[in-house]
């Protein structure tokens, strides 16, 4: 390898409606050995279905021809905007900001919209993240993926869908 790919500032593409065959193989297999995924049982098939969902576009980081994470969303979320549904980055090349890169990109393209995502309360460390780049709790979702478990919705404040109306009266 020409260079080591934590090195070089992550180059940010898409989004792409669909991923590449190897594309679908490597993020497959990241998601299926990391966590929440882990911790949930899913298999590397699972995770190859959940990839391919139509509805996601993605966002890819890569350095050095290496795709170095991924940024999945709904562009039309149930909530009017943007929903991230997975970030998933190389174990090698976490703690290094793209993950962070890959939401501020998404964020940046949306900006006149807010974005909505989920997160498992027990996921300190994604939540910690979400919050350092904007996010704010809106709600949660009691019992979502585990009894005794809550996912929390979080929500990172664009413009509001429509100007208020109670000065026009």
């Amino acid at each position: 390898m020409a260079g080591h790919p934590s090195a070089l500032a992550p180059l940010i593409t898409g989004p792409f409606s669909g991923l590449t065959e190897p594309q679908l193989e490597r993020f497959a297999d990241i998601m299926s050995s990391s966590n929440p995924w882990l911790h949930f049982g899913y298999s590397k098939l699972e995770c190859r279905e959940k990839l391919s969902t139509p509805r996601y576009q993605s966002l890819i980081a890569s350095a050095a021809d290496l795709a170095l994470g991924i940024l999945c969303f709904a562009v039309d979320g149930d909530l009017g905007g943007p929903f991230i549904r997975y970030v998933l980055i190389d174990p090698l090349q976490r703690s290094r900001g793209i993950g962070s890169s890959l939401i501020r990109d998404l964020l940046g393209r949306y900006k006149e919209k807010s974005c909505y995502l989920t997160v498992s309360e027990s996921n300190e460390q994604a939540k910690h993240l979400y919050e350092r780049l904007g996010f704010v709790v809106i709600g949660s979702i009691p019992d979502y993926n585990f009894w005794g478990q809550a996912e929390l919705i979080m929500r990172h404040a664009g413009r509001p869908k429509r100007e208020s109306t109670q000065d026009a009266r």
